[in-house]
């Protein structure tokens, strides 16, 4: 018997899955877990409905049993009795369920007129029509972009449901996964939740888009995102191995003919900017586990091209540290450096990254070990070399040795007085020496630089910027599990384990309080995730139209969340 996520939160991702059938953006039903009553708001272009349960006078206990990305299955008390109260996705434009002791409704922003017809609900406005059919204590909930005919349609098909079959084939699910290697109840709960994350944020073909992909999150981000798509392969791993490496390919195949590969990718067209150079790296991890050498060979001419680009488009000065685009909104200075709104761009500058050089000279490793695998030696030779020379160009030029981390390098060779995660990254990329790394090491266990009560803030605690805001502090999973890799690389496994174990003990809190894993963390642990600034102060209550808020159901969090627990046995003792 395992221990399912059981914890509702507002905010959390509902929607029908692309590992279950037909899942895209052209007519998207997908929602979010509503807090000031049980209920899914839908987000369309022009409005939202809420589809939400009235809860009858007398009931006095709710128990959830499951809360998953598709499903909720609760117990209402009420006199002594107990009623079911079910709503599970049945196809990506229908969701059916049970409902004693609550009253199925919809709640509707003003762009939609409401009016009965045909035995159900019509709630109808110019982007979106839905259907609300109540028959026998069953109701169901359907949507079409266009027709009122096609929603009630679909309504009165989706009543059919054989919901105890379709909930054990979603109960199957989580049984068909590696046991949780904790064996603490809430991190095994939070572990089938991240499961449940993976799963909601994958998507099928579209457009340009021709296989299976995945998004960070369904709201509000919903299109395929670079270096988001290369750490979700990590956590994917763990559902399967093919499922891990489409996420890396599906990126893969939009590269332009010159190289380019955007950052933002949808079925119908993409962004002008790049992203951190992570695919290599990640296909490399999916070779190791499958030995599929097919998956390499057809990747490895768009890996070589991808690299080449940053190098002839992201080097101006041709010292081989490559800068990231910088923009003109003082909320997103560098949304191609992954890290918007970090205070090491707040000057706009043009900088030699260090976040930057690390990924490429990573990536050139990566490369070169899969052109041996292929048996291809002058190809790998060259790789391996193009990589140290980008490693001896970041020892070079992007150490600060008054602060002990590596640092941005100004274009007029000054050093960034910026104490960013990003400094972390050559041990990592295998570039610190050994003296360095036991420098970087100390601020890493300092509590006024980067130990806080959840490890790892992406800026230091004693920077003067430092704040809860996006990547002026708080603390994000990504950079952490590079970081905890890079320690390992260096034989610090004891801090390497402990960190993981923090963070896995501490997103195992959040979600037990809140019902979700978010897309940072505060570094002093204190505030809830979704209250925490994002690009700007953030006020309750929690409403993406308002506000993007720290968002939950984040897909990378989710799948370092996996692989830590996999990764390291320390943190099995739980919270």
């Amino acid at each position: 018997m395992i221990h399912l996520p059981n914890i509702y939160g507002a905010g959390a991702g509902f929607g029908f899955s692309g590992l279950e059938g037909p899942a895209g953006l052209a007519d998207d039903f997908v929602g979010l877990l509503t807090g000031d009553r049980i209920g899914v708001c839908f987000e369309f272009p022009g409005g939202h409905q809420t589809l939400a349960f009235e809860l009858e006078p007398g009931v006095r206990e709710i128990e959830y049993k499951l809360v998953v990305n598709d499903t909720v299955d609760a117990q209402l008390t009420k006199g002594g009795e107990n009623g079911r109260l079910v709503f599970m996705m049945t196809e990506h434009k229908a969701l059916a369920g049970y409902a004693r002791f609550a009253k199925p409704v919809v709640i509707a922003s003003s762009a939609y007129r409401q009016y009965a017809r045909d035995d159900c609900v019509v709630t109808e406005g110019p982007d979106a029509a839905t259907a609300l059919y109540v028959e026998a204590g069953a109701f169901t909930f359907a949507y079409d972009p266009v027709s009122a005919d096609a929603a009630i349609a679909r309504a009165k098909s989706a009543v059919k449901a054989d919901l105890d079959a379709l909930m054990a084939k979603r109960l199957s699910f989580y049984y068909a996964l590696p046991p949780c290697p904790a064996a603490d109840n809430a991190i095994e709960r939070a572990y089938y939740k991240a499961f449940s994350i993976l799963k909601h944020n994958v998507q099928t073909a579209e457009g340009g888009i021709k296989g299976l992909w995945t998004t960070p999150d369904r709201l509000p981000h919903r299109n395929m995102w670079l270096w988001d798509s290369c750490f979700h392969s990590v956590g994917l791993r763990y559902i399967g191995e093919e499922l891990a490496a489409r996420a890396v390919e599906a990126v893969l195949e939009q590269q332009h003919e010159d190289g380019f590969i955007p950052h933002m990718m949808t079925p119908t067209g993409c962004s002008d900017i790049t992203q951190p150079p992570l695919l290599a790296w990640a296909l490399e991890l999916c070779y190791r586990r499958t030995g599929d050498k097919s998956l390499v060979e057809r990747n490895l001419p768009k890996l070589r091209a991808y690299l080449e680009w940053n190098l002839r488009n992201r080097d101006i000065n041709g010292n081989l540290l490559c800068e990231w685009a910088i923009e003109g909104d003082p909320r997103c200075r560098s949304g191609e450096s992954g890290m918007d709104n970090s205070q090491r761009f707040d000057e706009a500058a043009t900088l030699d990254a260090v976040d930057f050089s690390c990924f490429m000279k990573n990536e050139y490793d990566c490369l070169a070990r899969l052109e041996d695998e292929l048996g291809y030696p002058d190809e790998s030779a060259r790789s391996r070399e193009k990589a140290d020379a980008i490693g001896s160009a970041i020892n070079k030029f992007l150490w600060n040795d008054k602060l002990g981390i590596y640092a941005d390098r100004k274009m007029d060779g000054g050093i960034s007085d910026v104490a960013a995660i990003s400094g972390f990254l050559p041990l990592w990329a295998g570039v610190a020496t050994a003296e360095r790394a036991e420098r970087l090491r100390l601020l890493l266990v300092d509590p006024l630089a980067f130990n806080t009560p959840m490890p790892l803030p992406s800026a230091s605690a004693s920077d003067p910027e430092y704040s809860t805001d996006m990547w002026r502090g708080g603390v994000w999973m990504n950079y952490l599990y590079m970081v905890v890799n890079g320690l390992r690389r260096y034989g610090m496994n004891e801090l390497a384990a402990n960190i993981s174990a923090m963070a896995v003990n501490n997103m195992t809190r959040w979600y037990m309080q809140c019902g979700s894993l978010y897309e940072y963390y505060h570094a002093e642990n204190i505030l809830p995730p979704q209250m925490l600034d994002r690009k700007g102060p953030t006020t309750p209550p929690v409403d993406i139209r308002r506000k993007i808020f720290c968002i939950a159901d984040y897909g990378w969090t989710a799948a370092v969340f996996i692989a830590l627990l996999h990764e390291n046995e320390t943190c099995h003792d739980g919270i």
